[in-house]
């Protein structure tokens, strides 16, 4: 939970307040930390009992029904198999697109924070400019590593705050690919009720999501070489002005270039995290016709061992 920024400044008494606050949020929290993950685990177990149950199920009908109902389902699975090419091409086909979007919508939602970084770059290098009483060659230097610090600075906090943006596109993937997969269970287990009468309850699917960790922020800028290499012939008393437009020109020109930098290296790395979740869900899809594949193929000599891990799981 963040801590909103007026609690830094506040009077020593309130400051005792917000630390007493934050005692009772987290410290509860911190107290049921194992309750909590036995919880999380006894859920994970649960899920994969009835998914085993599903599993044997299947397998139970298809060991005691007529060859007839088992031809069913296997022609379907069958149809099925053939139609999985066509389900990794739409999956990879999501994948490229969700990340050939993805710079397009950060840099549109991040049009309000460069129009304020501008300003800001603005209003402080004007502010900087009668600091800086010197000839053009060490100006044009000074304005360098004035410009690299600043842009360094800002474009780290950029890269923080905006961390929901650039990690959108990867929720969205995520939404997308688990309701996806979730079709095409439900579209198995239609096969399986069909053929074999057997109703699957419905399978919970996880995919795990891996944010990326934020790229390093790395700036970039170079000016006019030939513009560098007279600058010690030019009079700066004369032409202080017109320089110090250009300067400012180029520091704006420079938040755009860079902040640009920094959304393309978000959008590389959620780029190979949304690549992640298409692999499970390949994955995923895959397991389950196989799964079921596997069950189709039990017969009658096997029903005994099938009840009995029945009965267990259950």
């Amino acid at each position: 939970m963040a801590v909103p920024v007026f609690f830094y400044s506040i009077k020593p008494e309130l400051a005792a307040m917000k630390s007493a606050l934050l005692a009772e949020l987290f410290d509860p929290l911190r107290q049921n930390k194992d309750e909590a993950g036995d919880q999380i685990l006894r859920h994970k177990l649960a899920s994969l009992r009835d998914q085993t149950l599903n599993y044997l199920r299947v397998a139970l009908a298809a060991a005691t029904q007529a060859e007839s109902a088992r031809n069913a389902l296997r022609e379907k699975l069958a149809e099925e198999r053939r139609q999985f090419e066509l389900l990794r091409s739409e999956l990879n086909l999501f994948a490229r697109e969700q990340s050939a979007n993805a710079l397009d919508s950060f840099l549109t939602q991040l049009h309000p924070t460069q129009t304020a970084l501008q300003e800001k770059i603005t209003a402080e290098l004007r502010a900087q400019f009668p600091r800086w009483k010197l000839r053009l060659p060490p100006l044009l230097e000074a304005w360098r590593e004035w410009l690299s610090v600043f842009l360094n600075r800002e474009l780290t906090e950029v890269s923080r705050q905006q961390r929901a943006v650039f990690c959108s596109p990867l929720q969205k993937a995520q939404v997308h690919l688990t309701r996806t997969l979730q079709a095409f269970h439900d579209r198995l287990a239609g096969h399986v009720k069909a053929a074999l009468g057997v109703t699957l309850t419905p399978h919970e699917f996880a995919l795990e999501v891996r944010e990326p960790q934020a790229p390093p922020v790395a700036v970039a800028f170079a000016f006019d070489a030939a513009f560098t290499t007279i600058g010690w012939l030019i009079p700066v008393t004369l032409f202080r002005r017109p320089v110090e437009r250009v300067l400012l020109r180029k520091a704006r020109y420079e938040v755009e270039k860079n902040l640009s930098r920094l959304a393309a290296d978000w959008r590389d790395r959620v780029g190979v995290a949304i690549e992640d979740l298409r692999r499970q869900t390949e994955l995923a899809a895959q397991n389950e016709l196989e799964t079921l594949e596997r069950m189709l193929a039990q017969t009658s000599s096997g029903v005994p061992r099938l009840r009995e891990q029945m009965v267990e799981l259950e």
